[in-house]
């Protein structure tokens, strides 16, 4: 492959407009999963279903039962939280 040819898949690439959590006719699941990626959680989602709203409505779910959002990612459909033992402080 010449350079040209590699810069423009690269490019290409870049301008991947995949999104994991665009409605889809697919099944799809909800999955919990702890920091040694033990699954505690799993719960089918109905097919159709705006996986944006239930992304954010599972993040404010775990906010709202004393957990502390520490980093999330639209674009992998994932977010970490760590338990908020700091409470009030």
């Amino acid at each position: 492959m010449d350079r040209l040819a590699v810069r423009q898949y690269v490019r290409r690439m870049r301008r991947s407009t995949f999104d994991p959590l665009e409605i889809s006719n697919s099944p799809m699941w909800y999955v919990v999963r702890s920091m040694h990626n033990a699954v505690l959680e799993v719960r089918p989602l109905p097919v159709g279903v705006d996986l944006k709203r239930v992304f954010v409505a599972a993040m404010l779910e775990w906010i709202d039962a004393g957990w502390k959002l520490s980093e999330f990612s639209s674009r992998t459909g994932v977010f970490f939280c760590t338990w908020a033992l700091n409470v009030g402080w």
